[in-house]
């Protein structure tokens, strides 16, 4: 389905030591996104472009305090 391949997709554009994180899903999970990298991304597959959030890895990361 499409919330997989989108996954997949992000999964493999994000850079060593990151995670994106789709607008939707970052909106959807109320993660606070204040300090957070937007990105806008063309995926394989997608028509439209799709918003990303960008968390560094590590232990100061956002996530990893929520």
């Amino acid at each position: 389905g499409d919330p997989p391949n989108t996954a997949a997709r992000l999964a493999s554009s994000a850079k060593a030591g990151e995670i994106l994180i789709s607008a939707s899903i970052a909106e959807k999970a109320k993660l606070d996104t204040n300090g957070l990298e937007k990105r806008r991304l063309s995926l394989k597959g997608k028509s439209e472009n799709v918003d990303v959030w960008v968390e560094q890895v590590g232990p100061n990361s956002q996530v990893a305090k929520q």
